[in-house]
């Protein structure tokens, strides 16, 4: 008798089980549907970056290739309304030393960057598309992607269902571009237990992938998210490289403003500016000099 009052129990149980999961399942799809699918999450996205701006974060990665000379890439990062910031300092147990900083902003499309090493000429670059903000030294989810937010493509994307990654139920979000040698598709998956912060961002190109993974996300500010672990796994046809990036520090809202992270030129650096053309500061001024004794 007691065998069966279990058996029942357990059918009662699995039931109510599989009644839950369905209608777990359906209470999100009905809420995010009732704001226009993408919309709904690439708001959520925009909520967590105001939660956040400014933000600063501090973070190191080991580089591929590099392991017996103990290199290392120590890189501090801020982004606040309009504007991202970037130091990368390069160093390894022999003394090399390499420092690049960056600033982009998203107002005017301008980047500036300058590139420091000891022993040779600064350098520095002044252009319209962010090419110091891309790759796998960038860490910020919220932007990942060259010069534009992760909410700005998921709002031309499609809803195309619900997956586990990594234990963690997500939204599943695919983005088409028209490819220019670029990416094809963006596929993201977001997660509404940290926000819908994304955990897995792939990146499908016609030479290969790179899929980006975000772990161990941390409350920063109230109801703000923001991952201390990243790896990025590229595949080409030249073979694959795997490069993680751990956080050791975020700052969430600072007291930063743009004038703070300005980048300024020392006197005697060779400036590049790329816009139609690319020019060294004293081709610049020979140019324009040149133009005006016509």
């Amino acid at each position: 008798m007691l065998k069966i009052i279990a058996l029942i129990l357990g059918i009662v149980i699995a039931v109510l089980a599989a009644a839950f999961f369905v209608w777990n399942s359906f209470t999100e799809k009905a809420v995010i549907a009732q704001s226009g699918l993408s919309e709904y999450l690439a708001d959520a996205l925009d909520k967590q970056e105001a939660l956040t701006n400014p933000i600063e974060v501090t973070y190191e990665q080991k580089l591929p290739g590099h392991e017996k000379n103990n290199m290392e890439l120590h890189i501090y990062y801020v982004r606040m309304q309009d504007t991202l910031h970037k130091m990368e300092i390069i160093k390894n147990d022999s003394g090399y030393y390499y420092k690049s900083t960056a600033h982009y902003d998203a107002e005017t499309k301008e980047e500036k960057r300058l590139d420091q090493s000891p022993g040779n000429q600064d350098y520095g670059e002044i252009n319209n598309e962010p090419k110091a903000f891309w790759g796998t030294q960038k860490l910020d989810p919220i932007h990942y992607g060259y010069d534009s937010k992760l909410s700005d493509d998921i709002r031309q994307g499609e809803v195309t269902g619900f997956e586990t990654i990594k234990g963690a139920k997500c939204v599943r979000i695919e983005i088409v571009f028209d490819s220019d040698g670029g990416a094809e598709k963006k596929t993201v998956w977001l997660d509404s237990k940290i926000g819908y912060m994304p955990r897995q961002v792939e990146l499908t190109y016609p030479s290969g992938k790179t899929t980006a993974e975000w772990y161990d996300y941390r409350e920063v500010a109230p109801n703000a998210f923001f991952p201390y672990k990243q790896t990025v796994t590229s595949i080409y046809s030249a073979g694959t490289l795997v490069t993680t990036t751990q956080v050791s520090k975020v700052e969430a809202k600072t007291n930063k403003t743009k004038d703070d992270l300005t980048v300024m030129f020392p006197a005697g650096t060779n400036v590049k500016v790329d816009k139609e053309t690319v020019f060294d500061r004293w081709e610049f001024t020979r140019k324009i000099s040149d133009l005006l004794n016509r």
